[in-house]
């Protein structure tokens, strides 16, 4: 664990250097998208893993779909082959899509459809 906070620390550093001391111009834009997408992707996996802890608990159901998913899918991706986590994954993935899509509509397509 302190090697990896070590590593974090480093990487912050460097960025810092590249932002502050040479004044280098960083491209925020895509760094911001970028974590945007890993965010996405660990709330998709948060949610597979609340999912499967809920029904290891039994307060959730354990419907099984049949599909053959390999071993390291559920332990990276916390892909589980049961109707109620790859609907909680879907369910996730549309909420964090459909805000923004949500987002882009009111702040560039409403205003240009005010205006025309």
């Amino acid at each position: 664990m302190l090697s990896g906070a070590l590593v974090g620390v480093g990487l912050t550093a460097v960025v810092a250097v590249l932002t502050f001391v040479a004044h280098q111009h960083l491209p925020y834009r895509r760094m911001l998208v970028l974590t945007g997408v890993m965010l996405g992707f660990v709330l998709i996996v948060m949610v597979g893993e609340s999912a499967q802890e809920l029904q290891q608990a039994h307060r959730i159901g354990a419907t099984d779909v049949g599909l053959d998913v390999p071993e390291w899918a559920g332990l990276w991706f916390a892909i589980q082959p049961t109707v109620e986590s790859l609907l909680a994954q879907v369910a996730g993935a549309a909420l964090v899509l459909g805000s923004y899509v949500g987002a882009q509509y009111v702040r560039v397509r409403r205003p240009r459809y005010r205006s025309a």
